[in-house]
């Protein structure tokens, strides 16, 4: 994966030390016990269970994860269940005991399984669970769904089933970020939900314009597209028969399948990926308390945080439930911040047309300064020529993700770049 930093300026990233890139902060591919070196932080009246060296090969069907030793065969991580038998909805989150990652620049990196139960795409009873990741916390307080998030912390259902199945939750708000756009008629649309420091919280783009409509948070926003549609694993079909069958999950859910994660913190600006894909982005610039919403605060520490949570009422009926609704986390890796590529605004550590798409989608606009993902590589705020020409000075610079990426500069471009916008660019 690239370890790639995101939403800054450019300066801000020239500034890091260069011997300081790679450096490891904190890891843990939990090959051994390490249950005393974790808490487990709960607020909530449901139960929970934590197991921080479960065998998942003992769940039929669940591989090695991508990021494990390629000499082992060990399939240890860390597993995270909730709401079993309370009937409650809630669930709780889990912090290294201690761990203190300091105020600098940085990228957390883990696999992330989220196994559900069937039959699909609608799900078997109390199917709809979320796992959640997060970073900013003091590692002492619950993280989670009706609490106060005391840092920046992001969720995802499994099974696709709810009406906002990926989520970004602060400190600022004592509920999820909402979709844009803004409706002033809806308090949950105040720009103070769906916006930090002025710019969309997530990266999809809002494919119903209705005020009450959006889709950006749904599996069913095409954004999301290259997760899901996947049976459960055979071995658990065959083990589990009465629960899981060979039905598939909805298009843009993450269940069975292990996802790459990353977020990164670089400056106030926290950015979320799951496979290369940025789902969300939170700026902490602003937060402060005596917003609109009681409970904003500023973030409230240096920790991280993994959770589970079930957004049900009730707990489920089904008797494999135990067996089945969890969230699974292995070779977890904190490391100061790489070095950037410049022109690399998507992060996949190719500088090409995506990158190209990023600048013109937004073209001529005032941006957050220096939001690479709002396509402001140049820092000064707005949208322009001198973006362009950083995308285009490095084209085609880095490791191309897929062959076919590698193409000229489009021909249009050719005639009117570097040199050829420059006459634009003093009529600004």
């Amino acid at each position: 994966m690239n370890k790639l930093a995101i939403g800054t300026s450019l300066s801000a990233v020239m500034l890091m030390s260069a011997s300081a890139f790679g450096q490891t902060l904190f890891s843990e591919d939990f090959t051994s016990d390490v249950t005393a070196s974790w808490t487990v932080n709960v607020s909530g009246a449901t139960d929970n269970a934590a197991d921080f060296f479960f065998d998942y090969s003992t769940v039929s069907g669940v591989p090695a994860a991508p990021n494990s030793d390629p000499l082992e065969t060990e399939t240890r991580g860390m597993q995270l269940r909730a709401n079993e038998f309370f009937n409650a909805f809630g669930g709780f989150s889990v912090s290294p005991t201690g761990l203190d990652l300091g105020t600098g620049d940085y990228t957390m990196s883990f696999d992330w399984w989220a196994n559900s139960i069937g039959g699909f795409p609608i799900g078997g009873s109390g199917s709809t669970q979320t796992s959640t990741f997060g970073v900013l916390t003091s590692g002492a307080v619950s993280n989670e769904f009706g609490a106060n998030v005391d840092g920046v912390m992001f969720a995802a259902t499994g099974d696709g089933n709810s009406s906002a199945d990926y989520r970004a939750y602060s400190s600022q708000v004592n509920f999820s970020h909402q979709s844009a756009p803004n409706d002033p008629a809806d308090p949950l649309s105040d720009p103070d939900t769906n916006q930090t420091n002025g710019v969309d919280v997530y990266f999809a783009p809002d494919e119903d314009p209705a005020p009450f409509g959006s889709n950006q948070r749904n599996n069913s926003n095409p954004y999301y597209a290259q997760f899901g549609g996947v049976a459960a694993p055979a071995a658990q079909q065959a083990l589990f028969p009465g629960t899981q069958d060979a039905t598939l999950t909805n298009v843009g859910s993450a269940a069975f399948a292990w996802h790459e994660v990353e977020i990164t913190k670089v400056g106030n600006v926290v950015t979320w990926f799951v496979d290369a894909l940025p789902i969300a982005q939170v700026d902490t610039t602003l937060f402060a308390a005596g917003t609109p919403f009681g409970s904003s605060a500023p973030t409230a520490g240096t920790n991280i945080s993994f959770g589970h949570h079930d957004v049900n009422g009730g707990s489920s009926s089904d008797p494999n439930a135990s067996s089945l609704l969890f969230t699974l986390i292995d070779n977890i890796k904190v490391e100061v911040a790489s070095a950037l590529l410049i022109g690399d605004l998507d992060a996949d550590g190719f500088v090409g047309i995506t990158d190209l798409n990023i600048v013109l989608g937004v073209w001529n606009t005032n941006v957050t300064p220096g939001s690479l993902l709002a396509g402001d590589p140049s820092g000064d705020g707005f949208v322009g020529i001198e973006d362009l020409n950083v995308v285009l000075g490095n084209w085609n610079a880095g490791t191309p993700p897929t062959p076919g990426s590698v193409v000229p500069v489009p021909a249009s471009l050719a005639l009117l770049g570097l040199g050829g916008f420059e006459m634009l660019r003093r009529r600004r």
